[in-house]
């Protein structure tokens, strides 16, 4: 297992949230915000698979720091820990999208994310990340009309990004996981019987 130094270059802003990089001293330069993705080592903890999604190979470097502070360095950069775990037992691997969106949408707005006018805010998710930071924003859409900090966080919401992604939803049968039935140049992948590689 990977040493990661727990409080490398992170400050701790609430249960989940983690500050990264803070060049936004003014509240004007932005807020960037990572989710990370699914968790397949049982054995690591939360917060050392979020830093470990975001670092260089050895866990030295978190790369959103080092690269986007530089490209903007009047930002302020967040990564979010959340339990992705794939395993389930008694005590992880329980991921329920609307409570885990829900948790997430309170702890932004607990650490002061998009709730200032002219301060945008980007959210960027990896893998089951991307769907987690689609829910929190349905979420904040549904309790807008109710809560000011929701309508407040949705307005300075400017960008969301995900990569690696599964769009189509979660489905741990996923017959492209099968080598068997990997799809070959021309294949449709009907003798696996879907049609995800159409």
């Amino acid at each position: 297992m990977q040493q990661i130094d727990p409080d490398a270059e992170l400050q701790r802003l609430n249960d989940i949230v983690y500050l990264a990089y803070d060049g936004n001293k003014e509240g004007r330069g932005g807020q960037i915000v990572f989710l990370h993705g699914i968790q397949s080592d049982h054995e690591l903890d939360h917060d050392v698979h979020m830093r470990l999604s975001w670092s260089n190979k050895d866990g030295s470097q978190l790369w959103p720091n080092s690269w986007l502070s530089e490209s903007f360095p009047t930002a302020a950069i967040y990564l979010v820990q959340y339990d992705s775990r794939m395993h389930q037992d008694d005590k992880h691997g329980r991921l329920d999208m609307f409570v885990t969106a829900e948790m997430i949408l309170d702890n932004l707005l607990l650490a002061g994310i998009g709730q200032s006018r002219k301060n945008p805010v980007i959210l960027i998710g990896q893998d089951i990340g991307g769907l987690v930071l689609k829910e929190t924003c349905l979420r904040a859409n549904s309790g807008a009309r109710q809560d000011q900090r929701k309508m407040m966080f949705l307005q300075q919401l400017k960008g969301i990004f995900y990569f690696s992604t599964p769009n189509l939803g979660l489905d741990h049968k996923m017959h492209y996981w099968d080598p068997a039935c990997q799809a070959n140049e021309g294949d449709t992948g009907e003798q696996c019987g879907n049609s995800t590689f159409e």
